[in-house]
Parts: C-alpha cells; structure tokens; sequence
C-alpha cells in the first residue's frame, strides 16, 4: 500500500492537487493491485507472442516529395509564426 506521503510526493512532481487524499489513495491501491493481476496472468512468454510483429505484412517504404513548410503551414488557425504551430496550453503552473 502506498502511504500519503508518497502520493503527496508523487502529486507534487506531477504538479497535481487531489480533495481528497483518502480516496486518491484507496482507488490508487486498487489500481496497482489490478496491475499485479495482469502481470500475474500474463506471462513473459504469452507477452512476445501477443505483441509480435509480422514484418512480412508491412509495405516498402517508398521516397515521396513532402509538403514545402509554406504548404504544411497555411492552414494553421494562428499565424505567430512561420515556422510553428501555435496550440492552446494543456498544462497549468
């Protein structure tokens, strides 16, 4: 089981803040818990096989020409710049 300090630990570096640290906690214990399960029933063995790749499937790669930056650029819905794309922030500080 994972105690408070840890999670206020974990919360600080992840820049989250949790109401209710209890819960967090509770519902944190079960996730892991679950995680072990999986790993349990899923050895390493069944783990290669399941996520093996048949190469044999895939197309060659084939050289085409690509956009100039202009072409890439022009449909941008900000134009701040002539070498980016603007998108909104995702995370608060």
């Amino acid at each position: 089981m994972i105690n408070a300090e840890e999670i206020k630990k974990i919360a600080d570096l992840c820049k989250v803040d949790f109401d209710n640290l209890q819960e967090f906690s509770e519902d944190f214990d079960k996730i892991v818990d679950y995680v072990k399960v999986i790993s349990e029933v899923q050895g390493q063995d069944d783990a290669k096989k399941n996520f093996s790749l048949d190469y044999a499937d895939l197309r060659d790669d084939e050289l085409e020409e690509s956009l100039s930056r202009e072409a890439a650029l022009a449909n941008r819905q900000t134009k701040d710049s002539d070498v980016y794309f603007s998108v909104p922030k995702t995370v608060k500080r």
